[in-house]
């Protein structure tokens, strides 16, 4: 069961590394505010088609993780999804001075995603329910606060021009050039003993590990 979570996080963070090509690192850099938020609808975007790619990729590829059933491959894309999505509504948090909110939404995952894990297990869900409660445990405080910053977003209007996102993404665009490269050698990396472990030794193996 914990390998299973192991192969399942280390898909996950392979995932993220490039789901919003670094442009999050770039939010709290501009001047205006609706560049700020124009690089958040760039993150948003592009983690969805990544999140999109890698369901369609997966369930063609199963070699790639044949210990993945659809439901599982379908939490990861929704995981990969809040993952990015959380660390672009971070940086605009931060960007926005909302510490107290960025130090609720980080708590409200760990009590969400700790609680749901152990009540799936004593139910006897087991691998699934370590993956369900890691999934929902971080989606829902993302939506909550994905609500939060849609409705307090204090300047410029909440719809960003196609046009202005296109330029933003050029402007900005030495963090996919740079950043990205380095991001996800670093993480795979990282991930790879766990990687190797399930494929030569199975998950029991690198559930050890992962511990």
């Amino acid at each position: 069961d914990f390998g299973l979570m192991a192969l399942f996080t280390s898909f996950a963070a392979i995932g993220v590394s490039f789901s919003s090509a670094q442009y999050q690192s770039a939010i709290v850099l501009p001047e205006s505010d609706d560049d700020g938020w124009s690089l958040v609808v760039a993150c948003v975007s592009l983690a969805t088609c990544i999140s999109i790619v890698v369901l369609v990729a997966l369930q063609l590829a199963t070699f790639a993780a044949p210990q993945f059933t659809r439901p599982i491959v379908v939490g990861l894309s929704i995981y990969i999804w809040s993952l990015a999505v959380t660390e672009a509504l971070n940086h605009w948090l931060m960007r926005r001075g909302k510490f107290r909110i960025l130090a609720l939404s980080r708590l409200g995952i760990v009590i969400t995603s700790t609680s749901l894990t152990l009540s799936l297990g004593f139910w006897g869900w087991k691998h699934a329910g370590l993956i369900l409660g890691a999934v929902i445990g971080q989606a829902l405080p993302v939506l909550i606060v994905g609500s939060y910053v849609l409705l307090t977003r204090a300047s410029g209007t909440r719809s960003v021009p196609l046009l202005n996102v296109t330029q933003i993404i050029k402007r900005y665009q030495r963090f996919p050039k740079y950043s990205l490269p380095a991001e996800l050698v670093g993480t795979v990396s990282y991930q790879m003993p766990v990687l190797l472990i399930t494929r030569f030794f199975g998950p029991a193996l690198s559930g050890l590990f992962a511990l």
